[in-house]
């Protein structure tokens, strides 16, 4: 059986050993996950975003747990990315599982200032760009919001990438999936990542004050997305020519083939990370006995196979 995936990049294929990754911001920096997994068991590692300079977190309550998911409105908690590079990531196994970098920026000349820094980074693989930039800078909408700044955003991010991979990640909101994914891989982005979160509050009636957040809520993600994030990931799967990787939601080996028959390459674990730290881990063992049950070979034999009824 094999659970290799391989995305396709100009500098050659990039092969994961297999489908499954953590989400930015649900992992911490992986290495306080070596003593839970094995990280080398992953197909690649995503650790917390990051800026330019360290962040600061929010003061507020940043974490609250509902009925069907998770609200976190952690603010910019990044550590400084030295202290990553030159500490962290030595010690993660970048040799034989691919470490990407999601990354947030105030404006554009920091974000491609901060690409380029981060293109010289050999243990680095790649990295991923959130599209909820710029982040922090509410002067300047969203890239995505506007398709000629997303264009010309990708086209620097690209020009100074050297020969890393650049992923695109979708923002926290409902966006036009053809629009966005064909910017991206129109001007040269490597893969697409199909969800991010989606914004949600709650309310203590006790207290009469939202549970979450400075701003009363954040980004909501949990099994009660599963649904709506499955939908992003099958439509740009079919807008896409680039790799799709899916996420949201996902539970259970039976998830993931969902995600993989819905049309993505591979997938992000977001939540589910927060409620056991060896969950990937268990999940990749899961997903061996379910294809073998299945007389699945690979992935490549389901990706895409769904069909309407």
């Amino acid at each position: 059986m094999n659970l290799n995936v391989t995305l396709p990049t100009p500098h050659g294929d990039l092969v994961l050993k297999n489908p499954i990754m953590p989400a930015a911001g649900t992992f911490g920096y992986a290495i306080e996950y070596e003593k839970a997994m094995n990280l080398n068991c992953l197909g690649a590692i995503v650790p917390n975003s990051m800026a330019i300079t360290e962040g600061q977190p929010n003061t507020a309550r940043r974490f609250y747990q509902s009925d069907y998911g998770f609200i976190s409105s952690f603010g910019a908690n990044n550590i400084s990315y030295k202290t990553f590079i030159h500490e962290i990531l030595p010690r993660l196994p970048y040799e034989t599982t691919p470490v990407f970098i999601d990354i947030k920026a105030y404006d554009l000349n920091e974000l491609t200032e901060f690409v380029s820094i981060l293109s010289e980074v050999k243990e680095l693989a790649g990295m991923e760009i959130n599209l909820n930039c710029p982040y922090g800078n509410f002067a300047v909408p969203s890239y995505w919001k506007d398709m000629e700044q997303l264009k010309e955003m990708i086209q620097k991010v690209k020009a100074v990438a050297g020969d890393k991979i650049l992923w695109f990640k979708a923002p926290t909101a409902e966006y036009p999936v053809q629009q966005i994914v064909s910017a991206v891989q129109d001007h040269g982005g490597d893969a697409f990542v199909s969800f991010n979160a989606i914004g949600g509050y709650a309310v203590d009636i006790e207290t009469r004050k939202f549970r979450s957040g400075s701003g009363g809520g954040g980004g909501y993600s949990g099994p009660g997305i599963k649904p709506y994030a499955m939908m992003c990931a099958h439509n740009s799967s079919k807008a896409a020519k680039i790799p799709v990787i899916g996420g949201g939601g996902i539970t259970c080996a039976r998830d993931v083939l969902e995600y993989i028959m819905a049309g993505a390459h591979a997938v992000q674990i977001g939540s589910a990370n927060l409620m056991r730290p060896d969950f990937m881990e268990r999940l990749i063992e899961e997903l061996y006995e379910l294809m073998d049950k299945m007389k699945i070979d690979s992935l490549d034999e389901i990706r895409g196979c769904a069909e309407y009824m």
